[in-house]
């Protein structure tokens, strides 16, 4: 770290805390950044805790470490340590450092290779962090196999000895399949599924159901957290529990119910709805939470008081998104184009394409929770105002278009200049 500092001690830490409840931005992005840059974060770690929504709503960067590589196919599963509770399918976040560290020292000079290949990248790098997974994800699933705890566990976890094998064996489970659920995951988000995903997925799954009942509810839930939209995954699962005892036949809802029980306490959701860690980043977390609902709610149909949960989460989703539309709609287009003069620079007409382009997505991932009537009538008043703006013509007809469609464009608009 730039200031020299190379731990942080319980009379800082007590310090930084008082300092976090009240901080600005840019105090917790510095407090952030100090913490990063410890070679042993310990207790620190532990400090943003309490403030992991405030996190998600600034979303400073993160700079790309071996402990946080290592972690980032599991990140779904990670719960502070006070949640966590023997038997659940969570992973504690005090058990990240210790075992990042024995990993470390377990690969030697493979892991100081890799740490070069991730050297001053950051967690948006995401080809560094495929090249590097690659070589890290299954090289450290076989040190959590057959390792045994760290010399540090219990004073690192608080947990007892005895806990480590289940928590570890659990990881190397996930970490084995890395590679290929982030080949899924990949062509899942760019609408380019692999022809064998299907065959993939079912490797996956059954390697997992190899190691028992729990290792096969957590690549579950896991697997419901990075693809969701994948609709044959809950067919899959319950295939391969069915052919495992009758714990193995658990596992599916065990899962489904580890899903449930996170979507309704992640605070994510709820920022996201306030358009908070940027328009495309909310976005993206309402459409996988909506996504993730309708998967949940298919696969319940025999369950009414799943249902009947999985409907109170859509209409609290619906309820946040629709609130917030209209004045992130207002706060980040109409306003900003009120106040242009009638010949716009390019560049500030293309910013405001691509904002745009961010509320329709919007609009679109909030509109599969519900209330898709409000949103035709909000889009179309936004519509009409664009209009009578002073913009050239093709400028407006560009951002209602984008908005709305173009019929409506030309509606609004009239024909098209040759």
């Amino acid at each position: 770290m730039s200031g020299g500092i190379s731990t942080i001690g319980p009379a800082e830490i007590k310090a930084l805390r008082r300092l976090l409840v009240d901080a600005r931005a840019d105090q917790i992005t510095r407090v952030v950044a100090m913490i990063d840059s410890l070679p042993e974060r310990g207790e620190a770690d532990d400090l943003l805790t309490p403030f992991r929504a405030r996190l998600a709503e600034i979303n400073p960067p993160r700079p790309l470490n071996f402990a946080r590589l290592l972690f980032i196919p599991i990140d779904p599963l990670i719960v502070p340590g006070p949640r966590w509770r023997r038997g659940t399918l969570g992973v504690p976040r005090t058990v990240l450092t210790p075992l990042a560290r024995h990993v470390g020292r377990a690969l030697a000079e493979d892991a100081a290779a890799i740490e070069a290949m991730i050297a001053g990248r950051s967690v948006a790098d995401r080809a560094v962090i495929q090249a590097a997974g690659a070589k890290l994800w299954p090289a450290a699933s076989r040190v959590m196999t057959s390792a045994s705890p760290p010399p540090d566990w219990q004073d690192a976890t608080g947990l007892p000895v005895s806990d480590h094998a289940t928590i570890a064996g659990a990881i190397a489970v996930l970490l084995a399949q890395a590679v290929p659920i982030q080949r899924l995951a990949d062509g899942l988000s760019s609408g380019a599924i692999p022809d064998d995903a299907e065959m993939v997925l079912r490797a996956i799954l059954a390697s997992a159901a190899e190691r028992g009942s729990q290792a096969l509810a957590v690549m579950i839930a896991l697997l419901m957290n990075r693809l969701p939209g994948f609709s044959r995954l809950p067919e899959l699962a319950r295939e391969i529990a069915a052919a495992q005892d009758k714990d193995g036949r658990m596992a599916a809802e065990r899962a489904t119910e580890h899903t449930l029980e996170n979507l309704a306490n992640s605070p994510a959701i709820a920022l996201a709805a306030n358009g908070t860690g940027g328009l495309a980043h909310a976005a993206e977390t309402i459409a996988h939470a909506t996504t993730l609902l309708t998967g949940l709610a298919e696969q319940s149909a025999a369950r009414p008081d799943r249902q009947i949960l999985i409907d109170e989460l859509r209409r609290s989703i619906d309820r946040a998104c629709r609130d917030s539309f209209t004045l992130l709609l207002e706060r980040h287009l109409l306003a900003p184009l009120s106040h242009l003069a009638t010949a716009a620079d390019d560049d500030l007409i293309t910013g405001l394409e691509a904002v745009a382009r961010d509320l329709r997505a919007f609009e679109q991932a909030s509109r599969q929770a519900g209330s898709g009537d409000l949103y035709d009538r909000t889009l179309r008043e936004a519509g009409k105002r664009i209009a009578a703006t002073s913009l050239p013509r093709i400028d407006r007809m560009r951002l209602v278009e984008i908005l709305n469609n173009s019929d409506t464009a030309l509606t609004l608009l009239g024909a098209r200049p040759s």
